[in-house]
């Protein structure tokens, strides 16, 4: 407990000290994961020998995959770009649906209603804020995922320190 706690605080400081090098470190890393189990795609795609599914079909999955984990290591910023404007779109459709369906619920109470209408209009902001600035809303967020992982890892120092400390001080009784 004692060293996952460590390990997440370390991520959660370098997030929050160098967000955009951490961000385009994990993206290659993706890339790098992604390139390795397209490739176990390929291999299975030669040696298939189900008539459930084509060999041709896990062939191109394979080689789909490797085009898209070089392009992930090629072009980090593309891809940091492109999921921010596709988070964004998705804040936006989502803050409209949750804010139609705040405005036409009968059933609920007025404050629950009022609460999902809130909800809505805030995706809507922050999905017009992602389309507006992709790259630095996605730091942003590992920016907060730093702070999330350096609380958490202190959290779990902490816990396993009280856990030892209890341990140590227990005393077996004998019957």
């Amino acid at each position: 407990m004692i060293l996952l706690g460590l390990l997440s605080a370390i991520v959660g400081i370098i997030l929050l000290f160098f967000p955009g090098e951490a961000t385009q470190f994990f993206l290659q890393i993706a890339g790098i994961v992604v390139i390795l189990l397209s490739g176990i795609f390929l291999v299975e795609g030669l040696f298939i020998d189900n008539e459930g599914i084509s060999k041709w079909v896990v062939l191109c999955l394979g080689i789909v995959g490797v085009i898209v984990g070089i392009l992930t290591i090629a072009a980090t910023f593309i891809v940091v770009v492109a999921t921010g404007l596709l988070l964004g779109i998705f804040l936006i459709l989502f803050g409209i649906g949750e804010a139609i369906l705040g405005l036409k619920m009968i059933i609920a109470e007025p404050m629950v209603r009022f609460v999902i209408v809130i909800v809505g209009i805030l995706a809507i902001i922050v999905g017009f804020f992602l389309l507006i600035h992709p790259a630095a809303t996605i730091e942003v967020i590992a920016i907060l995922l730093g702070l999330y992982l350096l609380l958490f890892g202190l959290l779990q120092v902490s816990h396993g320190l009280n856990e030892r400390s209890l341990e140590a001080n227990r005393v077996i009784k004998r019957l």
